[in-house]
């Protein structure tokens, strides 16, 4: 970018958790697919994964997410390489990470506000 060479965005990923000092992650969030996963998942070694922008850029924010997320190749993988998968149902979806993991949080009043359903 106008003469900067930053690098392989894998090979970012790999210094950044050098840099760290981190081996693995408690939650990895990203995108991406089994094709994705293949790459980043040798190099965070997460505990657990939430997946983002799986659902359709095209619909309307207001109409509400049609479906759960569902990705059979990837929880395949998932499950294989031990990654709990936090799966995203509705907009307002929300967790908590702590030290014990990952757990749903109760967000029903913000849902109702903007209309979806629990």
């Amino acid at each position: 970018v106008d003469g900067v060479n930053y690098g392989a965005p894998i090979d970012n990923l790999r210094r950044a958790m050098l840099d760290a000092g981190l081996t693995s992650v408690d939650l990895w969030i990203g995108a991406g697919g089994v094709a994705i996963a293949k790459l980043v998942l040798p190099i965070l070694k997460p505990k657990a994964h939430l997946p983002v922008h799986w659902d359709s850029f095209w619909t309307p924010f207001s109409a509400g997410v049609g479906r759960a997320h569902a990705d059979a190749p990837l929880e395949e993988l998932l499950a294989t390489a031990h990654v709990m998968l936090v799966r995203p149902v509705q907009y307002m979806d929300k967790w908590r990470l702590d030290r014990v993991g990952v757990r749903a949080v109760e967000n029903a009043r913000v849902k109702a506000q903007l209309g979806f359903a629990p």
